[in-house]
């Protein structure tokens, strides 16, 4: 320590602390964005245990006289580099940090620090909450959003809003956050099926009405022992699993006697030769239970972007370890107009209750709801419940926007994210659905369009919707309208009338709620070229009858005309169907959020499972005779230290009088040059038709290559195969007619993330991918059985 800085030291600490013996609190944070430092470790240096701040950033002492005999430790800061801030009409000492260690990489574990790591895994059930299980608790959640400029950011957002001929916003000299909102939560937790958290009372800045976009309670996982850890969006392998030497390094970088145990505090770092997504951490752990008493999680390879998860666990009474909170803080350091970023969220827990009894009966699909007087006290329930005292910066925030009145604009501004999310753009009395806006397909070309449907402000219980949409390449006009009941605010049932003027691809079933498993399947639509036209009424039911399983009963009244040429039992034909329909949807564990109307659903780790049946019947001299059984079963599962697998499986079977519009189209998509997942890359569109099949798409991500800081692509590995068969294939005419009655085999290797584009709004990963056709169905040369495509993944 240099001598100024010794000087300076010890006279405001004898200024401060000499003969100081009444309770102060030390408050320890950062110098560039003011922040509370979690897990700082105060050694008196005389013997007595060590203690360390809360994840305020908080220690409370009673004897400040020896302050200068005092040592602090964080691994993430200099020791001996920090400054002290106090005021005589304070109680708190603030402390703050004026530089962040670089993150030395850990090269190897030694022998001593494997044995903790051992003992932390033998002991994991133990000390693990959900073993624990059934449990109630009480969350209280705070979210906010800052800048370190604020000033400067007035400027440039009134700016703005001259521009676009709005009034400023009122002015007010005081610092506040840019968001700030509060959340009470109770929460009821079984096993990992069956929980549910009950929103009780919200406050948002500016909002009267919170939407799904205002609420960010960050329902975190209640476990540090959890296979996958969450944090944001992304998911990484948690280091404390089994056989976690082989992917991770650990090092002791410090060890504290305590009375009664040893505190060891845990350095955590990637091994380079793994491929699994990793993350850093700093675990504290106790030598009495080797539990996990604090953990600071953060992922690795930070820039602008620097992001830290802080959670803290404390023994109860009956020897069981639980949650006392969590942190989340993300940092985005200056840009280019010198402003910077933090966002906050907080979420302490109370009230902890092991000896509860609830049944899986008690639990529905909805794992986050509102309560029944959401909203109506939440003012006297979070005064009750706070238990994080409001900041004067926190106390300027509501006052600034109470002082705005009913903060209109900025409510509109998250009504309308939240529509978009839905695909909606929100217009007075109806939304316009931009579903139908832009599409592309080499049929149409270029097809534009635009639909509408009424919203809330017209009627609660009822929806009116409509569309049209023109198509460039093939100069027509398409249509569609539906009109829609549905009396129950949560939608449990519904029923509805729909007709269309519309194209559809020859041989393609919709499935129910359909989901895509890869975000790369939509681009096979660019290059279908073989449609019907399809006149159709619809009259339909749609119910929730038990728990994940979602249902459709429908008749349809259909024309279908080829646009092709295509003969059905020697005659060119317009088809007339009628149709009883019945489609489900089964997907185990699959829970939602909801807080207004619409359901949004969380992750999902079980197969989901489809199933439609079709029966086609006469009506008299029209219509034909026919059954269609069709099922699809889709799963992916993270398969730790080894990337993650994907999993589709579709099979199908009919009967009767089936023209090719009717029958089963392989996924084929050779023509377009980008991976589709979920198709044969390698087969031709229509090159294939079956009355029955089985086909099975396999995929595995094996994580990243670590080559340089800036270059780190994936690889993937795919295969694919089907069967299948054709009853009657005389009855088709017009059109080449093939089979899969010996089989089809394709194999792929993709390497991703070659280049990385990542904007404010969109991330954009390109690649690229080889797959070779092989097996009875393929070419005699190679290159005929070769296709080399690019992979493009957009994500928002």
């Amino acid at each position: 320590m240099k001598l100024k800085f010794k000087i300076a030291f010890t006279c405001v600490s004898f200024l401060l602390f000499c003969g100081n013996t009444f309770a102060q609190i030390l408050h320890f944070t950062d110098s560039y964005f003011n922040e509370a430092i979690p897990f700082v470790i105060l050694d008196r240096n005389d013997g007595t245990p060590i203690t360390k701040s809360d994840l305020n950033g908080d220690i409370i002492v009673k004897d400040t006289s020896h302050f200068r005999t005092w040592s602090f430790y964080h691994p993430e800061y200099h020791a001996n580099e920090f400054r002290m801030d106090y005021s005589s009409q304070s109680d708190t000492i603030h402390i703050i940090f004026e530089t962040v260690d670089q993150l030395l990489k850990t090269t190897f574990t030694d022998n001593k620090t494997k044995s903790i790591i051992h003992k932390v895994w033998a002991n994991r059930i133990k000390n693990d909450p959900h073993s624990n299980a059934p449990f109630y608790y009480e969350s209280y959640n705070k979210y906010r959003l800052s800048t370190t400029n604020l000033s400067k950011l007035k400027t440039v957002f009134d700016g703005l809003l001259t521009k676009v001929k709005l009034k400023a916003i009122k002015k007010y000299d005081k610092d506040h956050h840019l968001i700030l909102s509060e959340t009470f939560t109770q929460k009821r937790y079984l096993d990992k099926n069956n929980y549910d958290e009950t929103i009780e009372a919200i406050k948002i800045s500016g909002i009267e009405s919170p939407t799904l976009t205002t609420v960010n309670s960050q329902f975190q996982s209640f476990s540090i022992y959890d296979p996958f850890i969450k944090i944001l969006a992304k998911e990484y392998t948690n280091p404390l699993n089994r056989n976690t030497l082989r992917r991770y390094h650990f090092e002791i970088v410090k060890t504290y006697k305590r009375e009664k145990d040893t505190l060891f505090i845990i350095k955590v770092n990637r091994k380079p030769t793994t491929w699994v997504e990793n993350i850093n951490a700093y675990y504290y752990i106790n030598s009495s239970d080797y539990a996990i008493e604090a953990a600071i999680l953060f992922p690795p390879d930070e820039k602008k972007v620097t992001i830290r998860t802080y959670k803290q666990y404390e023994k109860n009474s009956k020897g069981a370890w639980f949650p006392e909170g969590f942190s989340t803080i993300i940092k985005v350091s200056k840009l280019n107009n010198n402003i910077g970023f933090i966002s906050v969220t907080e979420n302490r827990f109370s009230d902890i209750l092991t000896d509860t009894i609830f049944t899986k009966k008690e639990f529905n699909e909805l794992a986050v709801r509102r309560g029944k007087d959401f909203g109506l006290l939440s003012k006297e329930i979070l005064d009750r419940e706070r238990k994080i005292n409001l900041s004067t910066i926190d106390q300027n925030t509501f006052e600034f926007y109470d002082s705005l009145g009913s903060f209109k604009y900025f409510k509109n501004v998250a009504d309308f994210a939240e529509k978009i999310y839905f695909k909606q753009i929100p217009f007075r009395y109806i939304d316009l659905v931009f579903d139908n806006t832009f599409a592309y397909n080499e049929y149409e070309k270029l097809r534009v369009g635009l639909g509408f449907e009424t919203n809330k402000d017209i009627s609660k219980i009822m929806t009116l919707g409509a569309y049209g949409a023109y198509g460039y390449g093939d100069d027509k006009e398409k249509y569609g309208a539906r009109l829609n009941f549905h009396p129950t605010v949560n939608r449990i049932w519904q029923v509805g009338i729909s007709a269309t003027n519309d194209l559809q691809e020859s041989g393609r079933n919709q499935f129910f709620k359909d989901k895509s498993q890869h975000s790369t399947e939509w681009q096979r639509k660019l290059k279908v070229a073989r449609f019907d036209l399809a006149k159709e009424v619809d009259v339909y039911f749609e119910i929730n009858p038990l728990k994940y399983l979602d249902m459709y009963l429908g008749y349809q009244h259909c024309i279908d005309k080829p646009l092709y040429e295509y003969r059905f039992n020697k005659t060119s034909n317009d088809f007339t169907f009628n149709e009883f329909h019945l489609k489900t949807r089964y997907a185990f564990g699959l829970r939602y959020f909801q807080l207004n109307e619409e359901k949004i659903p969380l992750y999902h780790t079980y197969p989901i499972v489809w199933f439609n049946f079709i029966k086609g019947f006469e009506n008299g001299q029209n219509g034909l005779n026919y059954h269609i059984l069709e099922s699809k079963i889709q799963y992916s599962v993270n398969i730790i230290g080894f990337g993650k697998s994907f999993f589709q499986f579709n099979l199908g079977q009919s009967s009767g009088q089936l023209p090719y519009v009717k029958l089963f189209n392989a996924h084929g998509s050779e023509v377009f040059r980008s991976v589709t997942h979920n198709s044969f890359e390698t087969m031709g569109y229509n090159e294939f038709v079956s009355s029955r099949y089985l086909f099975a798409f396999y995929a595995h991500q094996f994580g990243t290559l670590h080559i340089s800081e800036r270059f780190k692509p994936k690889v993937e590995m795919a295969f694919n195969t089907g069967i299948g068969g054709l009853s009657n294939r005389e009855r088709h005419r017009g059109i080449q007619i093939k089979s899969l009655e010996n089989g089809y085999f394709e194999s792929g290797f993709l390497v991703t993330h070659l280049i990385r584009i990542n904007t404010s709004f969109m991330k954009i990963n390109l690649g690229t991918g080889y797959y070779l056709r092989f097996g009875p169905n393929s070419y005699a040369s190679l290159g005929d059985n070769s296709v080399l495509k690019f992979v493009t993944q957009i994500g928002f």
